[in-house]
């Protein structure tokens, strides 16, 4: 039995200077699985503002619809530049005030992606750190829309992006659902690494355990079509996450692929320091699943 496809892939799109990347590789995603694209916006909820004395100024609805036309309109701007591309490229506008009260933009994008195969989103950026920055919807998306989502780097990615992968294991249910999640994109790669960071300490036993782990692993993957090798490193820090990014670089790897890891806490999802080191500091795009 073959795996199923990408057959939709949704991909974020705003006025800032992330989106040109980021719709460079979805194009190439899109051209390269024959999926259908869908370039989603999310407007802003109105909100009126409220003085000292508890009421609005005269204008500032005008002012208001004028500050996010224009910044709709920057964002056609950008889907304009790609999708002739792609003809069957399609534009979303996710109103921010819905019917059923829901206004919050990531949990409004995390649901438009549950209706598609994979999403596309940006790092934040350097001083972008605030509560409208595209990364911003990045933890929103992963936790809500039950899709794998792909996280691209600040800085641009090329478009080739799948060619080389390398899978950061572990045993547990994310990293699982990461990989079954990632197979359409695996069974198109050239070069799949299955990688496992063992403890300092680990004795020669513990290491075979790991690497019969991994060959288990290995052995699904081929019976998805996908011919992948192993590797077990040995702990060295300075963290997990570091060290997995630094085997990505020193072998070109142009996607990571890997569970994202968090605990609850006072109704928020709070990543954990491996997925927030390897989200913040990856300079290649990580495709996550949780």
């Amino acid at each position: 039995m073959r795996p199923r496809d990408f057959n939709t892939i949704l991909v974020h799109v705003d006025d800032s200077r992330h989106t040109a990347g980021r719709l460079a590789v979805a194009r190439s995603l899109a051209q390269r699985h024959g999926a259908r694209l869908v370039c989603a916006y999310v407007a802003p909820s109105r909100v009126a503002p409220f003085t000292l004395f508890g009421w609005t100024t005269p204008d500032w609805s005008e002012t208001m619809e004028a500050a996010l036309s224009a910044t709709e309109a920057r964002a056609k701007e950008h889907f304009a530049t790609f999708s002739p591309g792609l003809p069957g490229a399609e534009w979303l506008r996710i109103d921010g005030n819905q019917p059923d009260g829901l206004s919050d933009p990531p949990a409004l994008l995390a649901r438009a992606a549950r209706r598609a195969d994979m999403a596309i989103i940006s790092q934040i950026g350097q001083g972008e750190d605030h509560d409208d920055a595209p990364g911003r919807f990045t933890e929103g998306l992963i936790v809500g829309s039950g899709r794998p989502v792909l996280v691209l780097p600040d800085g641009g990615p090329s478009a080739s992006v799948g060619e080389n992968v390398l899978i950061a294991w572990s045993e547990r249910r994310e990293a699982a659902r990461a990989v079954s999640d990632a197979i359409p994109m695996l069974r198109l790669a050239k070069t799949v690494e299955v990688v496992e960071i063992a403890p300092p300490d680990a004795r020669p036993g513990e290491r075979e355990a790991v690497r019969e782990r991994l060959r288990s692993v290995v052995a699904y993957l081929a019976r998805h079509h996908v011919r992948a090798e192993l590797a077990v490193e040995t702990a060295t820090g300075p963290t997990l996450a570091e060290q997995i990014l630094m085997r990505a670089a020193e072998r070109r790897v142009d996607l990571v692929i890997s569970g994202a890891y968090g605990h609850a806490r006072l109704r928020e999802f709070i990543f954990g320091g491996f997925s927030h080191d390897l989200l913040s500091k990856a300079r290649v795009p990580v495709l996550v699943a949780h």
